[in-house]
C-alpha cells in the first residue's frame, strides 16, 4: 500500500510540472473591447489584442476595428498590427502590417496605408459603398512593454 501511495505521488508531480511548462511555454495574451458611437447611428468596435512573443523584449499587439451598423450589423472591419521591442529603457516599433474584411456586399475596401515611426504604429483604411468612411488609428508600446 505504501508503494502505492509513493506512485500516486509520483505521478501527480510529474503531472503538475508537465502542465506548468505548458503554460510558461503559452504566449500570454490578453484582449480588451471598447465601442465608439459615431453620429451618423453606427459604430465601430475596437479590440486590442496584446501577445507577448518572447519574455520581455517583444510584443505583438492589434487593434481590431469592427464597423457595424444600427441595427447591429457587421459591414467591414480594419485591422493593424504592430511588433514592437522594448527593454525597460527604450522601446520601438519593428514591423506593421494590416488586415481588411468585408462583411457586406454594399461595401469595398478603397485604399489604406500603414506607418512606423518610434514605439508608434499607423494606420488607417478607406471603405466605399453607400457612403465614404475611415477607421483606424494607432498604437503605441512604451519602454516597459505597455501598450496603448
Amino acid at each position: 500500500m505504501k508503494k502505492y501511495i509513493q506512485y500516486i505521488i509520483a505521478f501527480c508531480l510529474i503531472f503538475s510540472f508537465s502542465i506548468s511548462s505548458v503554460y510558461a511555454a503559452t504566449p500570454n495574451t490578453i484582449s480588451t473591447t471598447e465601442v465608439v458611437y459615431l453620429e451618423n447611428g453606427n459604430y465601430v468596435e475596437i479590440t486590442t489584442t496584446v501577445t507577448a512573443v518572447s519574455r520581455g523584449t517583444i510584443k505583438d499587439a492589434s487593434k481590431e476595428y469592427l464597423y457595424k451598423d444600427y441595427l447591429h450589423r457587421e459591414l467591414f472591419s480594419y485591422t493593424l498590427l504592430g511588433r514592437f521591442e522594448y527593454n525597460g529603457s527604450t522601446s520601438k516599433a519593428i514591423d506593421v502590417t494590416a488586415s481588411a474584411t468585408i462583411y457586406n456586399d454594399d461595401w469595398n475596401l478603397g485604399s489604406h496605408r500603414e506607418s512606423y515611426s518610434g514605439n508608434t504604429v499607423y494606420g488607417s483604411a478607406t471603405f466605399g459603398g453607400p457612403y465614404i468612411e475611415t477607421i483606424g488609428g494607432s498604437i503605441s508600446c512604451d519602454k516597459n512593454g505597455n501598450i496603448s
